[in-house]
């Protein structure tokens, strides 16, 4: 079969027509053409005549699984509409929409948009709102990139790159973010390969947010549209689900609107020549104009005063670039001092003051969640189990008034929140722990217990997680098909992925597709039920209590009745008490094997099973002790 796949695959690749798919927008022969990512595979068709929504698009797209549609435009509104859901000051709202109308054009080099601002401007708020207009995504903004591999595969997945709440870059992070605006590619070596390279090539908008400035690197700046957004005043902020319900209603007209704007610049488009790089002075000569500042000696229409206004704004960028390290080493002192420096607060606290101030319930969900996964040693185990009871992710009031709702908890929550020094008491600053002015929520006990079990292999603590799963198959490696094919265990999650449903498949299936096998998946629960009823009669019947007892003395005349039957019926009382792993070992000491007939279930019984489970429960045994206690319990 692999080889087979194989050749087809090779086939495609050297024999067939390449075709070029696009992802979110495309140029096409007479314009540009725009995803609109839904189920009917739509597309918006954009020309200097208009735009329209067409059934077929005339080029061809593929889509990540991330990806979420775009509005269906309405025709009628006005651009202005735009300003009223988002924080960008007036003077600046031209480059904005500039960079707007450039990320559907992907033959284009792309600018890059930096949003700067303190806390409650939303800059969060107003990215959100720029990127569900070019590429509405299952995750809308993403937080600061370990490495820039991580770019890469970000912008692979994503037509725009979305970072927030940045505090700094590494200069490698913006070359890579320099690289995606004009288009370029990372290389790193395959897995499971000694030379071969793994490329990945792309050119993608990006749009970041941060309290100080986050472009520092020259090539970076040069690529910046840079908008400094105001603090919004308590009195003027609104509460988030109203600006939500408000942008949900008005996006489809914004979106009308900025295609018409979008096909109105293609129409013109032909008439702008730009022959190089535009700088002021040479904007100054093309409209026959010069700067004269009245109070300096600055006159751009002399020798001397260019030299004067080139020199002021490289101290202008130098101002800046310093700024921005000011602004970062203020941080990384406040956070040296243990203090908590903003961003979204951490589940199990709340921010008061500036300060971080424990949460109760909240905290206790930390705690049940630290010492669950101590318990249970897996991620995904407790992921499942916090899902089902209905926990989420903190909810709170960003500083500009909106709610941030809770989300459902993922496995890359959790291990960020195991690994989260902040429970510990301490504040983290680039990889350095600092003691912290806050409570800590989680003891050092088991702190170190679970980071013990973070540190072990991964893949070992996922054997030993199957491992014990195998034991919730009451009759894993006893049951067999009609034919005599071995019957496997496995689950599925419902619709909604909380409830697991557990069933038994032939082994034939496996090997050889679904469908071989005329059986098909069989509700485990039922099966179990079956086995545990027989195992049940034959613990508590008068008249199979005495046929046992028949062959255990056969086997054993050591043995005696009343053992044997105190044995069976002891057990029998704690049957619904015993652990799943012990169920599973007694029902393998009793049955060899149960058989799926026409009729119903035909079980073989271990008759040395029978005598090792009654030598067990003797007096003064193991099992008579644990079997005590277990009594005792119940």
């Amino acid at each position: 079969m692999k080889a087979a796949l194989a050749t087809l695959s090779a086939a495609g690749v050297n024999d067939g027509d390449e075709i070029e798919v696009h992802v979110r927008a495309a140029r096409c022969h007479d314009g540009y053409a725009l995803d609109l990512c839904d189920e009917q595979w739509r597309a918006i068709h954009i020309t200097p005549q208009g735009w329209r929504v067409v059934d077929e698009s005339p080029v061809l797209f593929t889509r990540t699984p991330s990806m979420r549609p775009l509005p269906v435009p309405a025709r009628g509104a006005d651009i202005g509409l735009l300003w009223e859901h988002t924080n960008i000051p007036p003077q600046q709202r031209l480059s904005v929409l500039c960079w707007l109308l450039d990320c559907f054009r992907p033959d284009t080099p792309f600018p890059v948009l930096e949003l700067v601002g303190e806390q409650g401007s939303a800059k969060s708020t107003t990215q959100a709102v720029l990127r569900s207009l070019v590429d509405p995504n299952k995750v809308m903004l993403r937080g600061r990139p370990k490495t820039v591999e991580d770019v890469f595969v970000a912008a692979a997945n994503n037509w725009l790159v979305s970072y927030e709440n940045l505090s700094g870059l590494t200069p490698e992070q913006q070359d890579a973010f320099c690289t995606l605006s004009t288009g370029g590619g990372f290389a790193a070596r395959q897995l499971y390969t000694n030379g071969e390279e793994h490329v990945m090539a792309t050119k993608r908008p990006v749009v970041l947010n941060g309290i100080a400035v986050v472009a520092t690197r020259p090539d970076l700046i040069d690529r910046v549209i840079h908008v400094d957004l105001p603090t919004i005043p308590p009195a003027a902020r609104r509460d988030d689900a109203e600006s939500q319900s408000a942008w949900e209603r008005d996006k489809p007209k914004v979106f009308g609107a900025l295609l018409d704007l979008f096909s109105r610049a293609l129409s013109v488009l032909p008439t702008v020549s730009l022959p190089r790089k535009q700088r002021m002075v040479d904007v100054f000569d093309r409209c026959k104009v010069s700067f004269s500042a009245v109070t300096q000696q600055i006159n751009s229409a002399t020798s001397m005063g260019r030299l004067m206004l080139n020199v002021l704004l490289s101290f202008a960028q130098f101002e800046r670039e310093v700024t921005g390290e000011r602004i970062r080493d203020k941080i990384a002192a406040s956070k040296a001092k243990g203090m908590w420096m903003g961003g979204t607060p951490p589940i199990g606290y709340d921010v008061v003051d500036r300060h971080l101030v424990v949460n109760d319930h909240e905290a206790n969900t930390v705690r049940r969640i630290f010492t669950r996964f101590v318990a249970l040693r897996s991620i995904v185990e407790v992921a499942r189990e916090l899902n089902v009871q209905g926990v989420t992710t903190k909810a709170w009031v960003s500083g500009s008034g909106i709610n941030r709702t809770g989300q459902p908890i993922t496995k890359q929550f959790l291990y960020k929140l195991l690994r989260n020094p902040v429970y510990l008491g301490q504040i983290r600053h680039k990889g350095t722990c600092f003691e912290g002015q806050h409570e800590a929520i989680v003891d050092r006990a088991l702190w170190d217990a679970t980071h013990a079990i973070l540190a072990e292999d991964a893949t070992e603590r996922k054997i030993q997680t199957m491992a014990r799963r195998r034991h919730d198959s009451l009759l894993r490696g006893l049951l067999y098909g009609p034919n005599g094919e071995r019957m496997l265990s496995t689950f599925a999650y419902g619709k909604s992925g909380g409830k697991r449903y557990h069933y038994y498949y032939p082994s034939t299936d496996k090997k050889y597709g679904h469908g071989t096998s005329s059986l098909g998946a069989i509700p485990r629960e039922q099966i179990d039920v079956l086995v545990q009823r027989q195992v049940f009669n034959v613990l508590r019947r008068p008249e199979i209590i005495q046929a046992v007892w028949d062959r255990v003395q056969k086997l054993d005349p050591s043995i005696d009745e009343a053992q044997t039957v105190v044995a069976l019926s002891r057990l029998a009382d704690v049957w619904d008490q015993l652990f799943p792993e012990e169920k599973h070992r007694l029902v393998h000491l009793l049955i060899e094997r149960v058989q799926i007939t026409d009729e119903g279930l035909e079980i073989k019984w271990h008759d040395l099973g029978w005598r090792d489970l009654v030598g067990e429960m003797r007096p003064n045994t193991i099992g008579a002790e644990l079997l005590a206690q277990e009594l005792e319990a119940a």
